[in-house]
């Protein structure tokens, strides 16, 4: 039996003038590539959606998502590409 670890992974990007902690998760099961993603804003609230794989760009694929992270969408972006370039892949037996 086969076992995929669960990719994850934390990092520090500029949004609505400060610095935000992203966290993404990989979602395996998904029939196209997705990514879930959450933040927390600056009254502690988090916010979750998710990006998927749409014609070779990942773009936010949630309906109501505050505007600084709409504006964030290319830095995100860029953040996935990377570490889908750089990530190890985990297969455990």
């Amino acid at each position: 039996m086969l076992f995929q670890k669960q990719k994850q992974f934390s990092t520090t990007i500029r949004a609505n003038g400060r610095q935000k902690e992203f966290n993404f998760l990989k979602v395996n099961s998904a029939s196209i590539p997705t990514y879930h993603i959450d933040v927390p804003d600056e009254r502690g609230n988090r916010h979750y959606f998710s990006m998927i794989l749409s014609e070779d760009h990942w773009t936010i694929s949630s309906v109501r998502v505050p505007d600084w992270i709409l504006s964030a969408e290319k830095l995100l972006e860029n953040t996935v590409e990377e570490y889908e370039r750089t990530a190890p892949v985990s297969i455990y037996r």
